[in-house]
């Protein structure tokens, strides 16, 4: 008789103020995006929670996106998280995601991000601004969407915008 060996997973990781703020806002059970993964902690630590049903995470550059796959692996969350390489939303199909998280970038970044695909995209976005949040608002953020209060992290750096 075979015993099939079951492998144990590691602890869901640990995610830092700023992510578990972001964690926060995405809705039970949402298809999720997570544009700029970076590490890709945010979207495991989405598909371990039950958070999200499905996410897809999403980075422009290979290296970070190539880490994000190899947690993905780890936690096995294979089913749950598809790492994919591309361009800010433009990287998502139409209706791929209910809720998406833009975090760690720049004021910049994330209205370039937004800007490019913000026909595409009406549903909710949670935007985390680290720098350059004075050049996001001037740019007035997303035209026509009702925007809630920033919350500040690490004064003057760090801002949580929910659209």
């Amino acid at each position: 008789m075979m015993v099939q060996e079951h492998k144990q997973l590691p602890s869901v990781p640990a995610l830092d103020a700023r992510l578990l703020a972001a964690a926060a806002y995405v809705r039970r059970g949402a298809l999720a995006a997570d544009i700029g993964c970076d590490h890709g902690k945010l979207a495991v630590y989405l598909a371990r929670t039950g958070t999200a049903r499905h996410v897809v995470a999403v980075d422009i550059r290979p290296a970070p996106l190539a880490r994000a796959q190899a947690l993905v692996e780890k936690h096995g969350c294979s089913a749950g998280v598809e790492c994919r390489l591309g361009d800010g939303l433009c990287a998502l199909k139409p209706c791929e995601a209910d809720d998406i998280v833009i975090a760690g970038v720049s004021g910049v970044t994330a209205a370039a991000i937004l800007g490019a695909a913000v026909l595409f995209y009406l549903g909710g976005v949670m935007a985390q601004i680290f720098t350059n949040y004075s050049v996001w608002m001037e740019g007035g953020g997303l035209t026509g969407q009702q925007v809630m209060e920033p919350v500040r992290f690490d004064p003057g750096t760090c801002f949580v915008q929910a659209f």
